[in-house]
C-alpha cells in the first residue's frame, strides 16, 4: 500500500505541472501509472486501482490531452481516498454519466454546494463593484493600482476555485483554473469583459443547480464562448502588417496579448551566444536523459551553471523571455543543487519543458535577427513562468504548516469532502527532502563572459 501512495503522490505532483502539449511528461506519467498497476496486480483488494489505470491507458490517444490529465487527476485523488476507505472511492472509470457530465463530482454534496452559493452570491457584488470601477477608470490607474487589482482579481478566482473544487464543482473549478491563466497572461483592463461573463457564468450556474436544473451553458460550451469572443477581438483590431498578423494570430489563444520588444547588444556576437545557448541545452538533455533518476551533484551543478550561463547571455541582448524564465528554473536546480528540493522526476519535467521552450525561443531570436525585426513575448513562456510561480508558491505554504502537529481526522470520521491533490502531493514532497548539504558551485565559463 505504502508503494502505491507513494507513487500516487508522485503522480500528483507531475500532473500539477503538466500542460495538455508536454507529451514526453504524459508519457512518464503513465509509466508511473503502469508501475501502480503492476503492484496493484499482486492483491486481489487493488483489483479496482488496476482496472482504472487499464481504463486510462485504453482512453491514451482517443480523447483530448486536457481531458486525459482531468481523469488522471481524478484518478488520483479516487486512488488515494481508495487507499483509507475503498467504498469511498469512485474511480473516474466507475462514474455514472449525467446531465451535468464532468461539471459536477460524484461525490458533490449538496448542503456544501448551498453554503458555496450563498457565500459567493454576496462576495460576486464586491467583485463586480471592482470590475466596473476598473472599466471606467482603469486607464488612469498608476502600474501599482493595476498590479493591485491583477492581484485581487487573482486572490479571488483562486479562492473559488478551491472552494468549488471541494464542494464538487467541477465546471466552475475548471472555468476559474483558465481565468486565473487569463489574469496572468493579460492586463486586467484588457479583461473586464471577459471576468464580468465568467462571474454571470458562475452564477448562472449556481441558480440552476439550486432550481434542481441542469445549467444550460457546461463548463466546456462556456470556455467556447469566451474563446470565440477573444478571436472577434483580435479580428477587430488587425493591423494589416507582417508583424501584428502574427501578434493577432496569438491573439486567438485564450486572452494572451503579445508584446514586441528589441534586441540589444551588440549583433555580432549574438549568434555565437546562439550556438553556445543550444550546446548547453544539448548538455543538459543528455544529463536528464542518460538515466532515469538518482543524479549526483555534479549533474545538478551541471545543470545549474547551463541554465546560468543563458540567464546571463540572454540579459545582455534583452532576450527577456529567455531571462526570466532561466532566472526561474536557475532558482528551482539551486534549491536542488542545495537538497533544499528534492530533484525528482516532477522538477526532471519542468527541465524538460525549459529546454523545449528555449530551444523555440532561440529558433524566434534567429529569425528575428535574419529579418531585422522585433522579437514577441509568447503565450508559452508566460504559461511556463506562471506555473514555476505557482509550484513555488505552493511549497512555501506547505513549508509554513506545522506538519508533525497536523491534526488528521479519525478513522471513525466521515470524510465528505475531498482535500485537493496539490496539498496532499506537495506535503508528501516536502516529507521526502534530506539534510541539507554544503555545496561550492564552479565558477560560470562561457564564450562571451566578457558581456555578462
Amino acid at each position: 500500500m505504502s508503494d502505491i501512495s507513494s507513487k500516487l503522490d508522485e503522480v500528483a505532483l507531475m500532473v500539477l505541472m503538466l500542460h495538455p502539449n508536454d507529451q514526453q511528461s504524459l508519457d512518464l506519467v503513465f509509466d508511473i501509472l503502469n508501475d501502480v498497476k503492476n503492484v496493484a496486480s499482486s492483491n486481489q483488494q487493488n483489483a479496482r486501482i488496476k482496472e482504472s489505470i487499464e481504463w486510462l491507458n485504453n482512453s491514451k490517444g482517443t480523447i483530448d490531452n486536457s481531458i486525459l490529465i482531468e481523469k488522471i487527476n481524478q484518478f488520483v485523488t479516487a486512488g488515494q481516498h481508495f487507499l483509507q476507505s475503498p467504498d469511498l472511492a469512485i474511480f473516474p472509470n466507475e462514474v455514472k454519466e449525467t446531465n451535468w457530465g464532468d461539471d459536477l463530482s460524484q461525490h458533490a454534496d449538496s448542503e456544501l454546494i448551498v453554503e458555496f452559493i450563498e457565500k459567493h452570491t454576496l462576495q460576486f457584488e464586491e467583485f463586480e463593484a471592482r470590475l466596473m470601477e476598473l472599466a471606467h477608470s482603469g486607464n488612469t490607474f498608476s502600474a501599482d493600482k493595476l498590479e493591485e487589482e491583477r492581484r485581487y482579481i487573482k486572490s479571488y478566482l483562486h479562492n473559488i476555485k478551491g472552494d468549488a473544487g471541494s464542494v464538487g464543482f467541477l465546471g466552475i473549478e475548471k472555468v476559474t483554473h483558465k481565468m486565473e491563466e487569463l489574469v496572468l497572461a493579460s492586463s486586467p483592463i484588457n479583461i473586464v469583459d471577459e471576468v464580468l461573463a465568467y462571474k454571470e457564468w458562475v452564477l448562472n450556474v449556481c441558480k440552476s443547480y439550486s432550481a434542481g436544473n441542469v445549467s444550460d451553458e457546461l463548463s466546456k460550451d462556456f470556455l467556447e464562448r469566451i474563446i470565440n469572443n477573444s478571436k472577434n477581438k483580435s479580428s477587430n483590431n488587425a493591423i494589416a502588417t507582417k508583424e501584428t498578423e502574427k501578434t493577432e494570430v496569438s491573439k486567438e489563444i485564450l486572452g494572451f496579448v503579445p508584446e514586441a520588444y528589441e534586441i540589444s547588444g551588440d549583433k555580432d556576437i549574438l549568434m555565437e551566444f546562439v550556438v553556445e545557448a543550444e550546446d548547453h541545452l544539448s548538455a543538459i538533455e543528455t544529463i536528464l536523459l542518460e538515466k532515469e533518476s538518482g543524479y549526483s551533484l555534479d549533474d545538478l551543478n551541471a545543470i545549474f551553471r547551463a541554465v546560468h550561463s543563458l540567464k546571463g547571455g540572454s540579459a545582455y541582448f534583452t532576450l527577456k523571455e529567455i531571462t526570466t524564465t532561466s532566472h526561474s528554473t536557475e532558482n528551482l536546480m539551486d534549491k536542488a543543487r542545495n537538497e533544499k528540493l528534492v530533484f525528482n522526476q516532477a522538477l526532471k519535467s519542468i527541465v524538460l519543458r525549459y529546454i523545449d521552450l528555449q530551444r523555440n525561443l532561440l529558433e524566434q531570436v534567429k529569425e528575428a535577427f535574419t529579418a531585422g525585426a522585433n522579437l514577441f513575448t509568447t503565450k508559452e513562456a508566460s504559461i511556463y513562468q506562471a506555473s514555476i510561480d505557482d509550484y513555488l508558491e505552493s511549497l512555501t505554504m506547505i513549508e509554513s504548516l506545522d506538519l508533525n502537529n497536523l491534526e488528521l481526522p479519525k478513522k471513525s470520521e466521515e470524510i465528505k469532502v475531498l482535500q485537493p491533490i496539490d496539498n496532499q502531493s506537495a506535503e508528501s514532497d516536502i516529507n521526502n527532502q534530506v539534510q541539507t548539504i554544503n555545496v561550492i558551485s564552479d565558477p560560470v565559463e562561457t564564450k562571451i563572459s566578457e558581456v555578462k
